[in-house]
Parts: C-alpha cells; sequence; structure tokens
C-alpha cells in the first residue's frame, strides 16, 4: 500500500508540474501544411511562448505518425534560400518562436499515412529540464505551395 500511495503521490507532482509548466510555455496554432499524394516530407509551423524570465532550450518534437520531425530554418546564403537544421532553438526570456514559411519550421519525415486538411495531429514538444507538452496541430491546406528541399 505504502508504494501505491508513493507512486500516485509521484504521479500527481508530476502532473501538477506538468500543467504549471504548460501556463509557463504556451504552444499556439501549431499546424501542419498538406501534401499532395506521396510526398513523405512536409512542414508544420506555430508559435511556441515563453512566458518566465529565463531562456527555454527546444529539444525535440515527435508524433507517432512520423517517423523523425526536424528542427529547420530557412536561410539566405551567397544570395541562394537554403535550409540550416537546428539540434535545439533557443527561446529567450519572455519572448517567442514563430515557425514560420521562410524561417524556423518543423520538417515532418515519412507520415506514416496521407494527412488531408482537418485532421488533428498529436505531437510531443520536449524542452529542457525534462519539460514536455502535448499539443495538437490541425492539418491544413494552403492556396500556395512551399518547397523545401
Amino acid at each position: 500500500m505504502n508504494k501505491a500511495r508513493l507512486f500516485l503521490f509521484g504521479l500527481l507532482t508530476f502532473i501538477v508540474q506538468l500543467n504549471s509548466y504548460a501556463n509557463e510555455i504556451t504552444l499556439s496554432d501549431i499546424w501542419i501544411n498538406e501534401a499532395p499524394p506521396g510526398v513523405s516530407i512536409l512542414a508544420a509551423y506555430g508559435t511556441i511562448i515563453n512566458h518566465i524570465d529565463k531562456p527555454i532550450i527546444l529539444t525535440n518534437i515527435n508524433s507517432e505518425l512520423f517517423e523523425k520531425i526536424e528542427l529547420h530554418e530557412s536561410v539566405i546564403y551567397d544570395g541562394v534560400a537554403t535550409m540550416k537544421q537546428h539540434e535545439t532553438i533557443t527561446i529567450p526570456a519572455n519572448g517567442q518562436l514563430e515557425f514560420t514559411q521562410g524561417g524556423y519550421h518543423m520538417m515532418l519525415f515519412s507520415p506514416v499515412k496521407r494527412l488531408v486538411a482537418g485532421e488533428q495531429i498529436n505531437m510531443t514538444v520536449d524542452f529542457d529540464n525534462s519539460i514536455s507538452i502535448s499539443v495538437i496541430a490541425e492539418v491544413r491546406r494552403t492556396t500556395h505551395h512551399h518547397h523545401h528541399h
């Protein structure tokens, strides 16, 4: 009985901590660009807001629907647009990270099925200090296509 109580106390403490982190870090308007059939790389966008007075580091994003998700940035180098992969991205104290076309974005590789507009996709966003936040990304159809690679 004591082990069960200790486990439940630990679980409740973890849930409370997770909820307090969720209030300190906001993920908003996370969405995935619908791609034509056969496309194996998709892009996702949205905003992560850091409400705390110290920087946080985005370390990983994953979803069971993709083989992997990488953090990329579109950069112009010698007049040529190219992709730069980031292992982590620091979000400044009381700042935000915008994932946009032509800027930072999430590259989603090898979806397990074709995603169509209106679907809701579960994603987990991990930060330093073991902060992990679940978010739902909506698949949207856009009027123009932005090729990444």
